[in-house]
C-alpha cells in the first residue's frame, strides 16, 4: 500500500514522518481548532462555509492561519491529489484540517505564539451503511459538561474531550448516537452531529445559545427548509419535547441527514415526510455541485 502523505506547514510528510513538538499549544492546553470536510468526486463539499466558521474562530484562541483562504483551498487539493483521492466519481474522501499556536515556553503564558501549525489529513471516506438511513439511527441521552457551554460552544476546538466521553457512552450502550443535554437539562447537540425534531409540520433545533456547535449541515438544512417552504424555528427543546415529535433526524458534514427511529425507549416510523424531503433536497443539491467539477 502507498504511504499517505499528509500536509505539515507547507510540506507533503509520509504520515510516519509526520510531527510536529510537544511545546504546541494543542499538545499543551488542547488549544486548536479543526475541520471535518468531505470530498465527492473531485469537489469539496461547503468548502466556503468551513472556512468562514475556521477563519471566524481563529481569532478567538490568538490563532493567526498562515494561509489565505485560496491558499488552503489549493493546498486541500494539491493533499487529495497527491494521495490519488477524490477525483473518481463515487470516492469520497476524509479531510480534516487542524491549526494551533506554536509554544516556546510551558506555563508561561504571557508568550507570544511563534506561528501556526497547519495540517491536512485525508484518508478515503466509507459512508455509514444504508440501513441506517433506511432503518433509522438509534439516539441515547448523554449530559454534557460545563464546557460545552458558550463561548468554548461555538468554536470547532481540538479539545474534544466531553464529546470523546460521550461517544464512549454511545458505544458501550450500543447506539449510534448520544444526544447532550447542557446544564438547564435542555437539548444542545449529539456528539458528532446537530439535533432536530417535526413537530405539525414544523421544523425545530435548538438554538446556538444553547452551547452548541454551529454545524455546516444544519445551516445547509436550514437554508434548504426555508427555500422549501418548510417552516423552521430556533427553539430550545427538552427530552419530554422529543418525545412528542412527529420526526427526528440528525445531521452532519460526513453523515448528511439521518432519520432517527429510536430515542432512548422512544421509536419512531422512518423515514418522516419532512425528513424525506430534506433529505432528497439535500441528495440532489450535493449530486448536482459534485457533478458541475467532474
Amino acid at each position: 500500500m502507498k504511504q499517505q502523505l499528509i500536509w505539515l506547514n507547507g510540506k507533503l510528510v509520509p504520515s510516519d514522518k509526520a510531527r510536529i513538538s510537544i511545546l504546541d499549544s494543542a499538545y499543551l492546553y488542547g488549544e486548536g481548532l479543526f475541520e471535518t470536510l468531505l470530498a465527492k468526486g473531485g469537489r469539496v463539499l461547503f468548502m466556503e462555509e468551513h472556512f468562514n466558521r475556521l477563519y471566524r474562530s481563529a481569532p478567538s484562541l490568538r490563532i493567526s492561519i498562515p494561509l489565505s483562504r485560496r491558499g488552503l483551498e489549493r493546498e486541500i487539493y494539491r493533499t487529495l491529489k497527491a494521495n490519488r483521492l477524490g477525483a473518481s466519481p463515487g470516492e469520497d474522501a476524509y479531510i480534516r484540517l487542524e491549526v494551533s499556536n506554536r509554544e516556546d515556553q510551558i506555563g508561561n503564558r504571557k508568550a507570544r505564539p511563534r506561528g501556526a501549525n497547519l495540517m491536512i489529513y485525508v484518508r478515503p471516506f466509507t459512508p455509514l451503511p444504508k440501513r441506517v438511513y433506511r432503518q433509522g439511527a438509534h439516539l441515547i441521552l448523554v449530559r454534557a459538561t460545563p464546557n460545552d457551554l458558550p463561548p468554548l460552544a461555538g468554536i470547532k476546538s481540538i479539545n474534544y474531550l466531553s464529546k470523546m466521553v460521550a461517544r464512549r457512552e454511545v458505544k458501550r450502550r450500543g447506539a449510534d448516537e448520544g444526544v447532550l443535554l447542557n446544564n438547564a437539562g435542555r437539548i444542545t447537540e449529539c456528539s458528532s452531529s446537530n439535533f432536530f425534531l417535526v413537530k405539525n409540520g414544523v421544523l425545530l433545533t435548538p438554538p446556538l445559545k444553547e452551547g452548541l456547535l454551529p454545524g455546516i449541515t444544519r445551516l445547509v438544512v436550514l437554508k434548504m427548509a426555508r427555500r422549501l417552504g418548510i417552516p423552521v424555528q430556533e427553539k430550545s427543546l427538552t427530552f419530554q419535547e422529543a418525545r412528542r415529535a412527529d420526526e427526528i433526524f440528525i445531521t452532519s458534514t460526513l453523515k448528511g441527514i439521518v432519520p432517527v427511529s429510536r430515542f432512548e425507549s422512544l421509536r419512531k416510523r422512518v423515514p418522516g415526510p419532512v425528513t424525506t424531503q430534506l433529505g432528497r433536497a439535500y441528495r440532489n443539491g450535493v449530486t448536482t455541485s459534485c457533478g458541475s467539477s467532474s
